[in-house]
C-alpha cells in the first residue's frame, strides 16, 4: 500500500500533547453529561472523519444524497458552511452566493435543487428548523459532523484516506488528527476513500485488519473517478473535447494535490496554482491569474483560452466569470464521482439503504401524517 507522506515537525510534538489534554477534557464532558447529546427520532446520517480535510467528506455526502433522492426519499443537507462570511442559520437557494453560505452548500443546492440545504454552526439547534414544514421521514445528511458530538446521527459514517489511514496518524499539530484514534468507535461504517479501482480482496482484508473494526462496524472501500469535463461561461455549461491538454489549472481544496496530479497526467507541463480550502477569490486574484496567462503566452508562444478547475471552485469563481470572458477565457470544470470498490462485504449504499428503510419507517410511526379532511 502506498502511504501519503505529510511533513511532521518534531518541534510541534509538545503542542500535540497540550491539544490531547483539551480533547481528553472534551471527551470527559460528553461522557459525564456536562455536554449534552441530542438524539432525534428522524433519519439522520453523519459523514465525517478524524483528520483534517482531504478524505472526500463532501463528495461522499453528495453520493449518498444522490442515491437517496433517486429512491424517491426527501433529503436535506446540513453543514457548517465553511468559508462563509455570514453566521447563524441560513437556508440555501440557487441564487445564494458562496461567500454568504459556503461553496459546498451552494454546490449541494445546485445538484439537488428540490432538497433543503441549510448551513448553521450548531447542527443540534438547526435540526428542528431543517424539519420544519417537511416530512418527518426526510433523510438529513450532516456534512463533516463527526466532531460535532452535540447531535447523535442514527447512522455515523467515518471516512479515512487509503494513503493516510487514521491508524497511522497523530494528533494536531504534529499530525492531522482532530481527535484520538479511538474516536472511530463512534462510527457504524468506516469507509476507506480514494482507493485504487483495482484494489484486491487481499489488500482490502489487510486494511480491515489494520483498522480493527468492532463487532458492530462495517468497512467499505471507495474510489474517486474523474468524469467528463465541461466548459462553463456566464451563459451556462457547454460540451468540450475531452482530449484537450490543460495548460493552466487552479484549485482551492483541502488537498489540491489530487486534482493537480490528475492535471499532470493529462499534461506534465501544466501550470498549477493552488489556494487554501474555501478560498474566496477576489478581483485581485483574478487579475493575478490573468497576469500568469499573459506571462505563459509570452514565454511559450501559445494562446491560452481555458482555465481548468473543480466544481467546488466554480462556486467561488462564478461571480468573477465576466472578468475571464472579457479576456476570452472560459473555465473547464472537472467533476468527480464516487465508486464503491468493496469486495467481500456489503456495499456502502446497501448499508445506507438498510438504515434508511428502518429509520424512515420509525419516523413515520413516531410522527404520523395528520389525516386529510374531505369536504
Amino acid at each position: 500500500m502506498h502511504h501519503k507522506r505529510y511533513s511532521r515537525n518534531p518541534i510541534l510534538l509538545p503542542l500535540s500533547l497540550f491539544y490531547a489534554m483539551g480533547i481528553a477534557l472534551r471527551d470527559l464532558a460528553f461522557r459525564w453529561g456536562i455536554n449534552t447529546i441530542m438524539d432525534y427520532e428522524m433519519p439522520i446520517i453523519g459523514v465525517g472523519n478524524l483528520s483534517t480535510g482531504g478524505s472526500g467528506k463532501t463528495p461522499h455526502t453528495y453520493y449518498l444524497m444522490n442515491h437517496l433522492t433517486k429512491r424517491g426519499l426527501p433529503t436535506a443537507y446540513l453543514s457548517r458552511g465553511y468559508g462563509r462570511k455570514s453566521t447563524g442559520y441560513r437556508e440555501v437557494s440557487i441564487q445564494s452566493k458562496a461567500d454568504k453560505i459556503g461553496d459546498e452548500a451552494l454546490l449541494a443546492k445546485h445538484r439537488f435543487p428540490q432538497s433543503r440545504v441549510v448551513v448553521s454552526e450548531s447542527r443540534s439547534q438547526a435540526i428542528p428548523d431543517v424539519y420544519h414544514g417537511r416530512p418527518a421521514h426526510q433523510v438529513t445528511l450532516l456534512d463533516d459532523a463527526f466532531q460535532h458530538r452535540s447531535i447523535k446521527p442514527g447512522l455515523q459514517i467515518l471516512l479515512t484516506r487509503y494513503d493516510c489511514l487514521f491508524c497511522d496518524d497523530f494528533l494536531l499539530p504534529y499530525g492531522r488528527l482532530r481527535e484520538f484514534r479511538s474516536g472511530y468507535h463512534r462510527a457504524d461504517i468506516m469507509v476507506v476513500t480514494k482507493c485504487p479501482e483495482n484494489l484486491t480482496l487481499d489488500e482490502q482484508a489487510i486494511i480491515r485488519d489494520r483498522l480493527h473494526p468492532l463487532s458492530y462496524q462495517y468497512v467499505c472501500f471507495t474510489a474517486t473517478k474523474n468524469k467528463s469535463p465541461y466548459g462553463m461561461t456566464s451563459g451556462g455549461a457547454a460540451r468540450i473535447s475531452e482530449h484537450e491538454k490543460p495548460l493552466l489549472a487552479i484549485a482551492g481544496l483541502a488537498d489540491n494535490n489530487d486534482f493537480f496530479d490528475y492535471m499532470r497526467m493529462m499534461n506534465d507541463s501544466v501550470i498549477c496554482r493552488g489556494y487554501q480550502d474555501h478560498h474566496a477569490f477576489t478581483a485581485y486574484d483574478i487579475e493575478s491569474i490573468l497576469s500568469t496567462i499573459r506571462h505563459l503566452e509570452t514565454e511559450s508562444n501559445l494562446i491560452i483560452t481555458k482555465i481548468h478547475t473543480t466544481e467546488k471552485d466554480l462556486m467561488r469563481l462564478k461571480s468573477h466569470m465576466h472578468l475571464f470572458e472579457k479576456k476570452g477565457i472560459r473555465l473547464v470544470i472537472h467533476p468527480i464521482e464516487i465508486r464503491d470498490v468493496t469486495l467481500g462485504g456489503p456495499l456502502l449504499l446497501d448499508l445506507v439503504d438498510h438504515y434508511a428503510d428502518h429509520a424512515v419507517q420509525q419516523a413515520m410511526d413516531a410522527f404520523p401524517a395528520p389525516p386529510s379532511s374531505d369536504f
